[in-house]
């Protein structure tokens, strides 16, 4: 049964702010991902690397994904005690299905040609970028870049619903 009283509406302006802090580093991050001294797979300047972005990238790779979902956790918590069960499956469709799905017909694709343009530039060859889509691919989605957080936000949703 929903809980809808006006205390529950209020916006927890401290979590806005973390959210807002961890989406700026995903930027640095991503950023110091290019300049770094550890050979990956990323597509990076070949001249211009640095220990500092592997410390950065280390750093902010150990806590800055598990803050979102701890976040999102919480949300959800707070999204399901409001609207009941009906409430939140219709905002999760909204917010989280179709994004994914979206992303996934539209973004997936781009970003891996990016990639592919990427690494061919720089002399690397790549060929596993390319999403296969099989069967397979729906409980571990490696092809799926950027979107494997929507993915697994799916199966925790779901997971604790059951």
């Amino acid at each position: 049964m929903p809980i809808t009283s006006r205390k529950n509406h209020e916006r927890l302006y401290a979590f806005d702010s973390l959210r807002a802090s961890m989406m700026l580093l995903g930027i640095i991050f991503h950023v110091a991902l290019y300049y770094m001294d550890t050979p990956i797979f990323w597509p990076k300047d070949p001249i211009n690397t640095t220990i500092v972005a592997d410390i950065i990238v280390t750093f902010s790779h150990s806590f800055r994904m598990p803050v979102f979902f701890i976040l999102s956790g919480f949300f959800a918590c707070m999204l399901f005690l409001r609207e009941g069960v009906l409430g939140f499956l219709k905002n999760r469709l909204k917010r989280i299905v179709i994004p994914l799905t979206a992303g996934l017909i539209i973004c997936t694709p781009l970003a891996a040609i990016g990639f592919i343009f990427a690494n061919y530039t720089q002399g690397v060859i790549y060929r596993d970028v390319i999403p296969s889509f099989s069967f397979a691919e729906l409980f571990i989605p490696s092809g799926w870049l950027h979107l494997w957080f929507l993915y697994y936000l799916l199966y925790f949703y779901l997971s604790v619903l059951v």
